[in-house]
């Protein structure tokens, strides 16, 4: 598999051993899970304020990962694929396929009789939710710099292009680690596919944008719990029945079922045959 733009950038920029990048990406894991915790253990607070707080302090994280990029590695912004050109069109192009990802697995889910919905309308918080789409803008920027940007583009400077793949998906996985079950696996697919997905465009906006809608759909839209873990407010909420949790994840969320692992599996094959089919052309 060829390097990507962004990948020779890297190569060519950055300075020091791909090992301390790794290691630094480890701490920096640490540090944002801290950060999380943080606001939900002031006495008083609103649940769904603290919920905001967190998403917002992904940009402490992005701004910290930055400028060790850029200061010590002396990486531009181009090695990380952000783009100028065509970056708006790509994001809304991210936004589209996230949202059709989760909305895919949810219709399955209601096909089945997997989940029972309710309409939440009358009791949704706007606020909260106007707050949150900012919020999960930037949560899914700063996990695509640090697994993408960061990791998967470093790994360049040493090791082939599946290495670099596989490695920043299994520390995607582990980002959001859920034991040894299925929901461990889908979340070593979905990183596989954001990596993949990245790969085959070179353009951080856009997996960034998939990652956000992901995320924001399940959440604050269909009263799914998000990794494990419910939001504070949602447009609707979603039940997940137990005698079918094999197929919506249970007490997990999507993320821990059967169906979102059949739907990834289906969108990284249909990935890598348009990988295949780009490189084979260049």
């Amino acid at each position: 598999m060829k390097l990507t733009q962004s990948m020779l950038l890297t190569k060519e920029q950055r300075r020091g051993n791909a090992i301390v990048v790794v290691l630094f990406s480890i701490i920096v894991m640490f540090a944002a899970q801290f950060l999380v915790i943080l606001p939900t253990q002031q006495k008083g607070i609103n649940v769904g304020l603290a919920e905001v707080m967190v998403s917002f302090l992904s940009v402490v994280v992005i701004g910290v990962i930055l400028l060790y990029a850029f200061l010590v590695e002396k990486r531009t912004p181009p090695s990380f694929g952000f783009k100028k050109a065509g970056s708006v069109k790509k994001y809304f192009l991210g936004l589209a396929i996230g949202s059709s990802i989760i909305l895919s697995v949810f219709v399955i889910n209601a096909l089945f009789s997997a989940i029972d919905v309710q309409n939440n309308l009358s009791q949704v918080s706007w606020l909260y939710l106007a707050g949150s789409v900012i919020g999960y803008f930037f949560q899914g920027m700063m996990e695509e710099v640090l697994c993408r940007g960061l990791i998967m583009n470093t790994l360049s400077a040493r090791y082939n292009v599946w290495t670099r793949i596989i490695a920043n998906s299994v520390i995607f996985s582990i980002l959001h680690a859920a034991g040894f079950t299925l929901a461990t696996l889908n979340l070593f697919l979905a990183g596989l596919l954001f990596s993949l997905l990245f790969y085959l465009t070179d353009n951080l906006f856009f997996v960034s944008a998939i990652h956000s809608a992901w995320n924001f759909i399940l959440g604050p839209v269909l009263g799914v719990s998000v990794s494990g873990m419910r939001n504070y407010s949602s447009v609707l909420k979603t039940n997940s029945l137990p005698q079918h949790s094999s197929l919506n994840g249970g007490i997990y969320g999507f993320e821990g079922g059967a169906v979102l692992t059949v739907v990834l599996v289906v969108i990284i094959a249909y990935a890598l045959y348009r990988i295949k089919k780009k490189f084979s052309v260049a």
